[in-house]
């Protein structure tokens, strides 16, 4: 989670990574497509991912595994809190 001034903590490490504001949309020049940038806890997680794949600590594979099992899971995530509310409006 992070805090009102947009730092993320780093688990462990009693340090704070601050994140620079980023739109919510953005338009790729080429392709004209609109991607959402994800929320600051998850870019920090990829960040963080990215820099592990690129010290090579571990391989582009299981970087790659990790960053999909971690969008999955918060689609999943929303959807489950998405049919809770369409059940209580029932």
């Amino acid at each position: 989670m992070s805090d009102a001034d947009g730092s993320v903590p780093i688990p462990f490490t009693g340090w704070r990574l601050t994140l620079p504001q980023v739109p919510d949309t953005v338009t790729l020049p080429l392709v004209h497509v609109r991607v959402t940038a994800p929320e600051r806890e998850s870019a920090a997680y990829y960040l963080v991912l990215g820099g592990l794949v690129a010290a090579e600590v571990i391989e582009w594979p299981i970087g790659a595994l990790l960053a999909t099992s971690h969008v999955l899971a918060k689609r999943h995530r929303f959807r489950a809190v998405e049919g809770a509310f369409e059940a209580l409006e029932e």
